[in-house]
């Protein structure tokens, strides 16, 4: 997953979290290459998240999902992450960014995502949550959908590149 900080400074969603989780709820999938940078306008790496020391490098599972460092696929380098035990559409990797962000910075958003199994087409969606002061966790209002790409049962063997289509804006 990478996240590009833009000179722009524009107003899109708050970030306090990245999420991925897929529109069906599957018990495994694989973030590849497990990477994340945020970049100033002058392309200085704020973060960068690769997995390859074996660690879950601050990820966490949300709801019943666990994540781990893994070797059985990866997009590039040995590792990614893994998420297994989702019971739900929500239940995915995620990484809190708020200490990591810019107020009123700009960001631009990617990541690759591969399904373990599929019995039918799915969607990889990438989203992201602001939880606003006063609101409840589950409000629809804190979350903004990044991408969504479907996914075919014949298309889940390779990676997807999910990313944002413009510009997300961090007022933190």
């Amino acid at each position: 997953m990478t996240f590009r900080k833009k000179r722009t400074k524009r107003f899109v969603a708050a970030l306090l979290g990245a999420l991925m989780a897929l529109g069906s709820a599957l018990p495994a999938m694989l973030v590849v290459p497990a990477r994340v940078a945020a970049q100033s306008g002058s392309g200085v790496v704020v973060a960068s998240y690769d997995f390859e020391n074996g660690q879950t490098q601050w990820w966490f599972g949300r709801g019943s999902s666990q994540v781990a460092s893994v070797t059985e696929a990866a997009y590039s380098g040995n590792s990614s992450l893994k998420s297994t035990g989702r019971t739900s559409d929500w239940h995915g990797p995620a990484v809190d960014l708020k200490p990591l962000l810019q107020k009123n910075a700009v960001y631009e958003i990617s990541a690759y995502v591969k399904r373990v199994q599929a019995d039918a087409p799915s969607t990889i969606k990438l989203t992201m949550q602001n939880i606003r002061p006063g609101a409840a966790q589950d409000d629809p209002q804190n979350w903004t959908q990044i991408d969504a790409k479907t996914i075919s049962t014949r298309q889940r063997r390779r990676p997807h590149r999910v990313a944002s289509s413009g510009r997300i804006g961090i007022p933190v």
